[in-house]
């Protein structure tokens, strides 16, 4: 298999699903075996929707995850797809966005005046929960602000008001990212308002947007849960090393 091969391969929805499947299943199965009520924001908020439902909605939720990795699954073996081939470069080509992305986010930090964050009420010793919590922020906040959100204003703004592709591209992302940033400073386990923190969350999400854009979901997905377990464990080793 050629670059541009892997390249067109690796960015299809269905080696997407079929990659960060693993991830998701870590997550959902840690907060389970945790017994943890805290869960990452954009699950919640999913989540939320459905039970509007009752818990039948909760249960056509899971129903539909199912179908959804099932069919990519199916896709892949109909399509006679090499994704066993593609696991590990899409694995290292996401650790090396997140090895860029994770000094970047520090220097940020650094230029803003910003700390890396405090933990919310109920995390500060909870290491393990934490982990879980950043791999699940990789997956679902992936899910809903870059394949949902750009998606949908994209459409809206290309087909319905009829703007180009690029200038309905670009501004889906920035709205996408603007929103993914005010999404932080929301709810209970919400981080209260700073612009230097929204302003660090919206260039954030404006670089996993392009990830997203270029590279497709499954590596978006992994490079942010990647980035986030390296920013966490730069917290735990600092944390230990503080007198």
């Amino acid at each position: 298999m050629n670059l541009q091969e892997y390249h067109q391969q690796s960015r299809q929805l269905a080696v997407s699903l079929f990659f960060i499947a693993p991830i998701l299943a870590v997550y959902e199965v840690g907060i389970f075996m945790q017994g943890s009520e805290i869960r990452n924001g954009a699950d919640v908020l999913i989540k939320s929707l459905f039970s509007l439902l009752g818990q039948r909605g909760l249960i056509m939720l899971n129903l539909i995850l199912l179908a959804t990795f099932l069919i990519a699954a199916l896709t892949i073996l109909h399509r006679n797809r090499p994704v066993l081939v593609l696991i590990f470069p899409m694995g290292i080509e996401s650790l090396l966005y997140a090895l860029i992305l994770a000094p970047l986010v520090l220097f940020m930090h650094a230029k803003l005046g910003m700390t890396l964050g405090a933990s919310p009420p109920g995390l500060q010793d909870s290491y393990l929960l934490k982990l879980i919590l950043s791999m699940g922020a990789g997956v679902y906040e992936e899910i809903v602000f870059r394949l949902g959100m750009i998606s949908f204003f994209f459409v809206l703004l290309h087909r319905w008001i009829g703007l180009k592709d690029a200038l309905s591209g670009v501004l889906a992302v920035l709205v996408a990212s603007f929103l993914f940033a005010g999404f932080h400073h929301v709810g209970p386990l919400g981080e209260p308002f700073d612009r230097s923190a929204f302003f660090f969350r919206f260039v954030s999400g404006i670089i996993l947007s392009a990830i997203f854009m270029i590279r497709g979901l499954g590596v978006a997905v992994a490079t942010h849960a990647l980035y986030n377990i390296l920013i966490f464990t730069r917290q735990v080793l600092s944390s230990m090393d503080s007198p």
